[in-house]
């Protein structure tokens, strides 16, 4: 019996809510030969649903799994305040505890390995380069209009992190990331830096429904980004072959 037919794309991107992004810029603009797909939807306890992409066979495949860790542990006010040191920054409040930069590092290695686990198990469907995206940067203060995740309601009143803080906590999981992915070969595409201003903080213009993701024009930057370090041209077009 002959294998189903496969589609040919030169970039899928598997993921959870960050892919999201991606997803929506595309349904915006027909022209872009990516695919973008939260793995979560129709899934079971395992968070993947595998009929969801199993018939894709890409060029290069990103992993686009967790991301939102820095913000889980650091995004409201923590007791005692704290702050560490993490170069290249060099600002630290001395008003607030030190905490030893080793320790975020241990508690953000921990709380990615779940997002780890399913993107290597994504992986194995695939024989083609694979890469892992960074999450959106962090945001630099929150206004009238925004509105936090759920999970968050209930602390808020503890207040939100200070930006300085919060930027470094981002700089850490990514270098996490980098590490942890690195382990297994695959490369950490960092985020645009033209979603940023002068100080690494996401533009205000490209939050999601909250601050915490990206909204599409986010995702257009990021499909920008991805031809960009993955050298896909700009008329790449899908095909579709039997095998």
């Amino acid at each position: 019996m002959a294998d189903a037919a496969l589609t040919e794309v030169p970039i899928l991107i598997l993921g959870e809510s960050h892919s999201t992004a991606i997803s929506r810029a595309i349904e915006i603009e027909e022209d872009i030969p990516f695919v973008s797909i939260d793995v979560r939807t129709g899934s079971d306890k395992s968070k993947i649903n595998y009929e969801l992409f199993s018939f894709y066979r890409p060029e290069k495949l990103v992993l686009a799994f967790g991301g939102t860790e820095h913000n889980i542990i650091g995004m409201i006010e923590g007791e005692p305040k704290y702050d560490f040191l993490w170069p290249p920054f060099d600002d630290f409040d001395t008003e607030r505890t030190l905490i030893p930069a080793s320790a975020i590092e241990e508690i953000l290695a921990l709380r990615i390995k779940s997002g780890l686990r399913r993107a290597l198990r994504v992986r194995e469907l695939f024989d083609c380069p694979v890469f892992a995206l960074a999450p959106p940067p962090p945001f630099l203060a929150i206004d009238d209009a925004a509105a936090l995740p759920k999970a968050f309601a209930s602390l808020l009143e503890a207040g939100i992190a200070p930006a300085p803080i919060r930027r470094k906590l981002y700089a850490v999981q990514c270098a996490v990331m980098q590490s942890h992915y690195g382990s297994h070969d695959i490369p950490l595409i960092s985020a645009p830096k033209k979603a940023c201003d002068a100080n690494g903080y996401i533009l205000r213009k490209l939050w999601g429904r909250d601050p915490t993701h990206g909204n599409r024009h986010y995702g257009r930057i990021l499909v920008q980004h991805l031809r960009d370090k993955l050298g896909v041209k700009e008329n790449a077009a899908e095909k579709k072959t039997d095998d």
